[in-house]
């Protein structure tokens, strides 16, 4: 094609023909950039919407956090736009995990956690993460009844809406951290405690008994 093109110019050569079939290549020409250039830019376009897609969706690491007891592991550290549920522990179930999950307003499905673990869902402020939990323990605080007590930096403690239900949810995020424990079968799930590191920790059943 390009080289009939080119015969028709050499015979066209000083008339003006040559002029018209000129101006038409010329705009042939622009077409075809035009046409390239919405074609990149709808690929960077993709391309772009594709890693925002996965940065909004792939699950963040969890953040290394110290002194942690043995078995206890955070299984989750991310972002969550709930702001009104206080923190949850539970047996481990994952269609009772599940719930609880979409109650955060997560998608998917929360992290699985092996048997014989409790999972333990912990929010805290915004600007805090899992590296801000300085302390997890079990206490036995009543002759049937666990406390699992989680001591958080200072100011990392969950805000929870204090309006009465119902009402208008308030806007914007806390940082929801997941925790797996291992649990015996035969101790009843604990109740969570998030507090400051500065603030006392629950007094154990066997301490208050003897006072």
């Amino acid at each position: 094609m390009e080289a009939d093109i080119r015969h028709r110019l050499e015979q066209a050569a000083g008339t003006p023909a040559e002029l018209d079939l000129r101006t038409v290549l010329a705009a042939r020409d622009r077409r075809h950039r035009t046409r390239w250039a919405t074609v990149a830019s709808l690929v960077v376009v993709v391309a772009v919407t594709g890693v925002a897609t996965g940065l909004r969706t792939a699950a963040p690491d969890p953040a290394a956090v110290a002194d942690l007891p043995a078995g206890v592991e955070v299984v989750h550290d991310g972002p969550t736009p709930d702001l009104t549920l206080s923190p949850i522990v539970g047996d481990g179930d994952q269609e009772a995990a599940a719930a609880v999950w979409r109650q955060f307003g997560m998608d998917g499905q929360p992290p699985a956690v092996p048997d014989g673990h409790v999972i333990g869902f912990v929010p805290l402020s915004a600007d805090c993460s899992a590296a801000d939990i300085v302390g997890v323990e079990a206490v036995h605080t009543r002759p049937v009844t666990w406390t699992l007590d989680v001591a958080v930096t200072p100011g990392c403690e969950p805000v929870e809406d204090p309006r009465p239900a119902p009402a208008v949810p308030m806007s914007g995020t806390r940082t929801l951290v997941v925790l797996a424990m291992p649990w015996p079968d035969d101790r009843p799930v604990p109740g969570p405690m998030v507090r400051s590191a500065d603030q006392p920790r629950p007094t154990p059943w066997a301490r208050a008994a003897q006072d």
